[in-house]
């Protein structure tokens, strides 16, 4: 006799229809893209494939779809082309107001966060560095040239950064993960150790959600696990680990084609076969590929939760 079997269906894709809206704005550019996602960082990794400029989401508002039309009829006038607008007039009234209402704009359910502003970081700012590039976002952000240790640079390192402290409390301002404080894992635990003794906050610009110091240090430790294997030459040299490496590096390779996220939705269009997808997504994405890494275990829920997204879109 076959039991029953409970559903719980609608609550399951109102869960999985949840979405944000964001606004990420372009460096070289000054726009600002109006979007909606179900996970905004992972949408931003897919805006940024692909796209030579350095994007960053500025704000996250939890709303769907009609939150999303609502914003782009009220900025309509500082519209550039499609999702973009220039940050001026409204928008950037709008940006200022909410930056200044909550420093620090988080999503309760899903824990992600906007960067704040300069001005409303309380104690002794350093920005600390270990490229150019990374110059250029701390100066962005608002840092004079003095206030920035740059790894290399003289004797301007990481302990003269956290000597000019000199037992103040404050934040280090770094431009993209822990690896800006060390080349390893175990120079990265010591540096945030010690920043945590003299009561100093990390910043991270990239990721702006990892406000505790145990998740600093492991998005450190995964971030530099990660790029052992995205070379293939050096997938040879690890031995038992070489199997893994070079799964990593073909990963990789994919992945700077088309986000995971984005290659899932497609393997899961109703229309299309996974050899039409293979087809236009390239050479490195064949049948058994898709079918191996991307399509999704076939269930009632995870077809409801697509076909609302095609439907919406």
């Amino acid at each position: 006799m076959k039991r029953a079997v409970s559903r719980k269906q609608p609550e399951q894709t109102a869960k999985a229809a949840e979405c944000f809206v964001y606004f990420a704005r372009a460096a070289s550019t000054g726009l600002v893209k109006i979007g909606i996602s179900t996970d905004p960082t992972k949408r931003l990794r897919g805006i940024q494939t692909g796209n030579g400029e350095e994007i960053e989401i500025v704000l996250i508002l939890p709303g769907g779809r009609h939150l999303e039309c609502k914003l782009h009829s009220r900025f309509k006038h500082q519209r550039e082309r499609g999702e973009w607008f220039r940050e001026e007039g409204k928008l950037l009234d709008f940006l200022a107001d909410k930056c200044t209402k909550a420093p620090i704009s988080i999503s309760e359910k899903r824990g992600v966060k906007s960067v704040p502003s300069k001005k409303l970081l309380t104690g002794l700012l350093r920005g600390f560095c270990t490229s150019e590039r990374g110059k250029d976002r701390l100066i962005e952000f608002g840092f004079d040239e003095r206030e920035i240790y740059q790894l290399g640079h003289g004797a301007e390192t990481f302990e003269a950064c956290l000597n000019s402290y000199r037992g103040l409390e404050g934040w280090i301002v770094i431009p993209n993960d822990a690896r800006d404080l060390g080349s390893n894992k175990r120079v990265i635990s010591e540096a945030v150790s010690e920043l945590e003794k003299g009561k100093i906050r990390i910043l991270s610009l990239t990721h702006p959600e990892d406000d505790t110091y145990a998740a600093i240090i492991q998005r450190g430790h995964v971030a530099i696990s990660n790029s052992r294997f995205t070379d293939p030459r050096k997938a040879r040299s690890q031995g038992r680990w070489g199997g893994e490496a070079k799964g990593s590096a073909a990963a990789a390779k994919r992945n700077a084609v088309m986000a995971d996220e984005a290659v899932r939705r497609l393997c899961a269009h109703p229309k299309l076969t996974l050899s039409d997808c293979a087809e236009i997504l390239g050479p490195l994405f064949s049948e058994s590929t898709l079918r191996r890494n991307y399509c999704m275990k076939p269930n009632k829920q995870t077809s409801r939760a697509y076909s609302a997204v095609y439907a919406a879109t």
